[in-house]
C-alpha cells in the first residue's frame, strides 16, 4: 500500500490466495474491494505482527501508510470530496502480479481481529478510470466488476501451458536445425 506514487495515483498489492497474510476479500459482484491494512514490521526479537494493532503511526510519530489511507477515506466519507483513486494489483502466484483495476478509497475504520486492531479499507471500482482499449481489433467494454482469482489462475496456467510448448517447439527446432535444414516438430 503506497499512497500517491506516481502520477499521484496510489497502489495496494492485494492477495486473495489461500493463506494469504490479509483477510483482503472482494464483495458487491466484484465492484467493492475489502482491503486490510499493513502490519508493523517483522523485527528480530519483536513482536509477532499478527499479534499486535496495526500502526497508524511509526515510531517517530508520522503516519504510517495506514494513516495515511485512513486520513483521505475519512476526508472523503466525511466531506463528500473527490475520493483517493488507487490502482490495485493481485498477486496470483509468486513473481505473477495482475493488474485488477482502478478504485475510489471511500471508507475505512478498525475492527478487532484475533484480539488486535486491524484497518479495513473500502474501495469501489472506478469504471470510469478503466485505460482506453489501444488495439482498434478489440471493443471498448467498461470495467464494471473484478475478474475472479480463479479465472485469472486458469488463464495464468494456460498461458504458462502455452509458454512450455513454444519453448519445447524451439528447443526442438534448435536441436534439430543443421545448416542446410530446419525440421519443425509435429
Amino acid at each position: 500500500m503506497n499512497f500517491r506514487l506516481r502520477d499521484g495515483e496510489s497502489v495496494v498489492l492485494l492477495s486473495l490466495r489461500k493463506g494469504a497474510p490479509y483477510a483482503d476479500r472482494i464483495e458487491d459482484e466484484g465492484r467493492v474491494l475489502i482491503y486490510e491494512g499493513h502490519d508493523v514490521p517483522r523485527q528480530p526479537g519483536g513482536p509477532d505482527p499478527k499479534r499486535v494493532d496495526q500502526p497508524t503511526r511509526t515510531p517517530s510519530g508520522g503516519l504510517t501508510q495506514n494513516g495515511i489511507f485512513y486520513e483521505a477515506a475519512k476526508r472523503h466519507a466525511e466531506s463528500g470530496g473527490v475520493p483517493e483513486r488507487v490502482r490495485v494489483y493481485e498477486k496470483l502466484r509468486t513473481g505473477i502480479w495482475v493488474f485488477t483495476g482502478v478504485f475510489r478509497l471511500l471508507d475505512a475504520w478498525l475492527e478487532q481481529s484475533d484480539g488486535r486492531q486491524v484497518f479495513k479499507f473500502r474501495l469501489e471500482l472506478d469504471a470510469d478510470a478503466t485505460p482506453a482499449t489501444r488495439d482498434a481489433r478489440e471493443h471498448d467494454l467498461d470495467q464494471t466488476r473484478v475478474i475472479p482469482t480463479a479465472v485469472k489462475l486458469e488463464v495464468c496456467s494456460e498461458m504458462e501451458v502455452a509458454a512450455s510448448s513454444a519453448v519445447a517447439m524451439t528447443t526442438s527446432i534448435s536441436i534439430t536445425s543443421s545448416p542446410t535444414h530446419a525440421v519443425a516438430p509435429r
